[in-house]
């Protein structure tokens, strides 16, 4: 393989993954969200301090940012809802305090309402891309594993996603993202190609472009990438202060 036919596949793999990406930048769709960050502020292993709701002892007192937010690229009206979004709560959890709501702007009329004991619902008149409605919620929490449910279905929209907080992607995790994934599948790509041009009928080379494409794979389910599924650089910049906060 000479360096213009090096050149002209490096090049054909660039252009073909910009163009997927602005694909992905283009698609419409709508998606609702339901972002939380939950902290522990008493457990039972302080037996010393107490704290009392309603003549009730609390033996694991957690504090839970919960916000419901758009996160496709389409606004979500209140029409488009079949029914009233949901926040439940797993089984050994009790909610005692819910706090007032913050909204992205007052005109999306965001409310929300406890239903029972671990149950939340939300209600808006619509909300724009990257726009939501933000609660705090003081709860015991007994459960074996937090893991909340959010029913939230969209008319010609996507599945409701719930996932905890993680925090936005930096420079030099793009960075190690790029160079752990892209460039070994640019040489996985690489490899296969020139094998199949006969110009390399090693073994070894054969070996080498198929180690390097399962290592590319293999970064796909790191926590980095996963961090880039839940749409990160979208999230709605009023909240994020919560959420980041010690």
């Amino acid at each position: 393989m000479n360096m213009l036919s090096l050149i002209g596949l490096v090049t054909t793999v660039l252009f073909g993954g910009l163009s997927v990406v602005f694909y992905l930048k283009s698609t419409r769709y709508k998606e609702l969200t339901l972002t939380f960050r939950i902290t522990y502020l008493q457990v039972k292993t302080h037996p010393e301090v107490s704290i009392m709701f309603r003549g009730e002892q609390v033996t694991n007192l957690a504090r839970m940012w919960a916000l419901c937010w758009n996160s496709g690229s389409q606004p979500i009206r209140r029409s488009d809802l079949p029914r009233i979004p949901e926040l439940k709560l797993p089984d050994g959890t009790r909610i005692l305090s819910v706090g007032d709501s913050e909204a992205s702007h007052e005109d999306v009329s965001f409310a929300v309402e406890k239903k029972d004991h671990k149950t939340i619902a939300f209600q808006f008149e619509y909300l724009n891309p990257g726009e939501g409605g933000l609660i705090e919620i003081l709860l015991e929490e007994n459960a074996s594993a937090f893991t909340p449910a959010f029913r939230a279905p969209v008319i010609g929209g996507r599945p409701p996603l719930c996932a905890e907080f993680a925090p936005r992607m930096s420079v030099s995790g793009v960075a190690i993202l790029v160079i752990c994934f892209g460039i070994p599948a640019l040489g996985a790509i690489v490899g296969a190609v020139a094998v199949l041009l006969n110009n390399y009928r090693s073994l070894l080379h054969i070996l080498l472009a198929a180690v390097l494409f399962a290592w590319a794979a293999a970064m796909v389910s790191t926590p980095a990438v996963e961090v880039v599924k839940r749409k990160t650089w979208k999230f709605p910049k009023f909240a994020e202060s919560k959420f980041t906060a010690a």
